[in-house]
């Protein structure tokens, strides 16, 4: 079955970071040799917008491109070059950071065509933030380039949102209300909730999440949950929809794999991967092997790539997966939350 075409593009600007967080793996990373340029990066999202401007039912302005990593300003530069282009071309784009190292591109950045910058942070008590990250002082440095990015907003008259994304664990779960009303006065835009999961790009080992000494319990979960329907209702700017945090309870009870009734993973449908080489995937939770097995950007065609032989394989093989992963937000239908 042909599908028309995805509907965001998730570019990968490094596989390193900055930081030492506890939940992941990707500071140990360096990035590979013959990694896609900053010229090859804008030459794939031009393509893309020819590509798409030929398929029926597909939109530009709807189409989003999120710059991920690793830590994306490892590379400023390069991330605001591309959010140039995106801006120009009109495309939605879109950057995930840890917020340490923007201070000195705050202006640009909240100029540059960037749709959305979006700032992990997943406490708001201080200790509990750099704690996660492995390193002090991480909090206030974040918070503080929050601040003056807002005030650069202002002054701008810019457009760009501010949003906070936060894991749910075991150490901001029955605080989720202090969480929210924190960030909320702090003058974000929004703030999103991911579950607590097995760091990506790694093999999920069995049982994980057993003796997980981050892993919150069910019942905390569902408070949680709770908690965060009421604050919704009351008019806090809870990115996750109604339909999401319905899932957690699910995810919880085994985040391995959900109930056979569940249908939730859209990745394969609306999802196009592409790695610091170049390569192609749908999920990032996929083992592909080998990692071009779809394709790479470099040498195959868009359509090829999204319609081919290989990725119809990978995506029969995709239909078949029930896993919990299904439910994050890279994952799950992106129409509950991106078109803001």
């Amino acid at each position: 079955m042909s599908l028309n075409a995805p509907n965001r593009m998730f570019l990968e600007i490094t596989t390193e970071c900055n930081l030492r967080c506890q939940l992941c793996k990707l500071w140990k990373n360096k990035d590979p040799i013959g990694k896609l340029s900053t010229n090859e990066k804008i030459q794939i999202i031009e393509t893309l917008a020819f590509w798409l401007k030929n398929q029926t039912n597909s939109s530009l302005s709807h189409f989003s491109i999120i710059f991920t990593g690793g830590e994306p300003f490892r590379y400023p530069n390069q991330v605001l070059k591309l959010a140039n282009t995106c801006g120009e071309i009109g495309f939605q784009s879109y950057v995930n950071t840890n917020g340490v190292l923007i201070q000195p591109f705050i202006s640009k950045m909240v100029n540059s065509g960037l749709t959305a910058v979006t700032f992990s942070l997943d406490s708001h008590q201080a200790s509990v933030h750099d704690t996660l990250r492995g390193f002090s002082g991480v909090f206030k440095t974040v918070v503080d380039n929050i601040r003056k990015m807002l005030i650069e907003r202002e002054n701008s008259k810019s457009n760009l949102k501010i949003f906070v994304q936060s894991i749910l664990g075991k150490w901001n779960v029955d605080v989720v209300d202090e969480h929210i009303i924190f960030f909320s006065e702090l003058g974000v835009d929004g703030l999103t909730f991911q579950c607590l999961q097995y760091p990506f790009g790694l093999k999920i080992p069995a049982n994980w999440h057993i003796g997980h000494p981050f892993y919150p319990s069910l019942d905390s979960v569902k408070r949680a949950s709770k908690k965060l329907l009421e604050m919704k209702d009351q008019g806090y700017k809870i990115n996750n929809s109604e339909e999401e945090i319905s899932w957690w309870e699910l995810y919880f009870k085994n985040p391995q794999y959900l109930p056979d009734q569940y249908k939730i993973c859209k990745a394969s449908e609306q999802n196009i991967i592409i790695d610091v080489l170049g390569n192609v995937k749908f999920c990032f939770n996929k083992q592909l092997d080998p990692p071009y097995r779809i394709g790479n950007i470099a040498r195959d065609k868009l359509d090829e790539l999204w319609n081919g032989k290989n990725a119809q394989n990978v995506r029969q093989e995709m239909k078949n997966c029930n896993r919990s992963c299904g439910i994050m937000l890279c994952h799950c239908d992106s129409r509950l939350r991106e078109q803001r």
